[in-house]
């Protein structure tokens, strides 16, 4: 596999250099394109029981309660657990679409191009929480990133 990789790199690195262009300059070329992604992680910790039935609300909550975001409208929540995709553009659950074995996990995915994930940990007492922004340069898709996580960890803490 690191030997494709290589090679790969040294035919983009020879077609870079035909056009005047290092690495870095079609790098950039991509981010211009395609935009800045930024992915972050959060680990909320709740141990005991008492911890193990708030993980569960939480998800609970997430699953069947209305969420409203002032980041981005929510435009599809995909459900891992219960093998569905809903759609909110269009008012319907989307069948067939969850391909990915059945586990705890839903998936929130914005009108903005953003996401998040909350799964809880098979092994620790834990949650956890993904989150993925785009923006037009590494700073706006760090700070949009920041806004998002604020606003879901918020309604994870009312629960």
């Amino acid at each position: 596999d690191a030997i494709q990789a290589i090679l790969m790199i040294c035919e983009i690195e020879a077609w870079c250099e035909t056009r005047g262009m290092d690495l870095i300059d079609y790098l950039d070329s991509i981010y211009e394109r395609e935009g800045y992604f930024y992915e972050s992680q959060e680990n909320i910790y709740l141990r005991g029981l008492e911890g193990k039935d708030k993980i569960a609300k939480i998800m609970e909550t997430f699953r069947n309660g209305e969420i409203n975001l002032k980041f981005g409208e929510i435009v599809r929540k995909e459900d891992n657990l219960l093998q569905i995709a809903y759609s909110y553009e269009e008012n319907r659950v989307l069948t067939n679409t969850i391909e990915l074995p059945k586990s705890n996990v839903l998936k929130y995915i914005l009108d903005n191009e953003a996401w998040f994930v909350l799964r809880p940990s098979g092994t620790e007492p834990k949650l956890k929480v993904y989150f993925s922004t785009v923006g037009n340069s590494q700073e706006d898709a760090i700070n949009k990133n920041n806004k998002l996580k604020a606003e879901v960890m918020k309604l994870i803490e009312k629960i």
